[in-house]
């Protein structure tokens, strides 16, 4: 009996301690570190950090974001924004899709092991069910959300968990379907000098603005074609 409540207690030990690092983080001025107006304050000494130890940084920086997308903190956009300031094109876009996917399957382990046997434990439930009907468009569904941006990560994450997306699958489409919004947000950060030099008022709008968001929008589509091809066959 102590045995299997030592084995339950170890399963949502993970999660815990997640929840518990992001109720600290919201709960202290943590949450207030990852600003624009930190970001402007510190560049310089980041920049020459990232010139004079490229391998460091980049281990620091993908360490980074992947925390900071496991502990889901808020305006982490904008360290992907400075990924793009700090490191030349494509090493910016490879170090963003490594450390959302690290951080996101973190996550991911952290639901499943702590989630998957409750809701397991009734095969004929509407979960089970409806995972199957999940788990037969996996990698469609999850090239979409990842590149759209649809839903938060933590969500994704959290259901790609659940649903038992098995983790290969979890982990390539994670990478491939980062890289297109990786690319728009290292190519906004780029460009950050201008506002630095200017102190022009940035905005996270003028990055993710109606035509970029329709062409994610329109590669998530492509994504989705594989499904939409299976219900046209039916329908013939």
């Amino acid at each position: 009996m102590k045995h299997s409540l030592r084995n339950k207690l170890l399963t949502f030990l993970p999660l815990c301690l997640i929840i518990a690092a992001m109720l600290i983080i919201y709960f202290t001025h943590l949450r207030h570190q990852i600003t624009f107006q930190n970001i402007k304050e510190h560049y310089e000494i980041w920049k020459a950090l990232a010139n004079e130890h490229p391998v460091l940084s980049a281990l620091m920086f993908i360490g980074a974001l992947a925390l900071s997308i496991c502990f889901v903190l808020p305006n982490t956009l904008l360290l992907g924004i400075l990924a793009g300031f700090l490191f030349p094109l494509p090493l910016a876009i490879l170090y963003i899709s490594l450390g959302e996917t690290l951080g996101s399957y973190l996550f991911y382990e952290a639901v499943g092991l702590a989630l998957i046997p409750p809701l397991h434990k009734n095969r004929k439930s509407w979960f089970w069910k409806l995972e199957k009907k999940v788990q037969a468009n996996q990698v469609s569904y999850l090239l979409f959300f990842r590149c759209t941006h649809c839903i938060p990560f933590f969500l994704l994450n959290s259901a790609a968990a659940c649903f038992e997306i098995k983790r290969w699958t979890f982990l390539w489409t994670s990478y491939i379907g980062i890289l297109p919004p990786a690319y728009i947000i290292a190519q906004g950060g780029a460009g950050l000098d201008t506002f630095f030099a200017t102190n022009d008022h940035f905005s996270l709008g003028a990055i993710f603005n109606g035509k970029v968001k329709f062409a994610l929008f329109f590669l998530g589509i492509l994504a989705l074609f594989p499904i939409l091809w299976k219900i046209f066959r039916k329908k013939k």
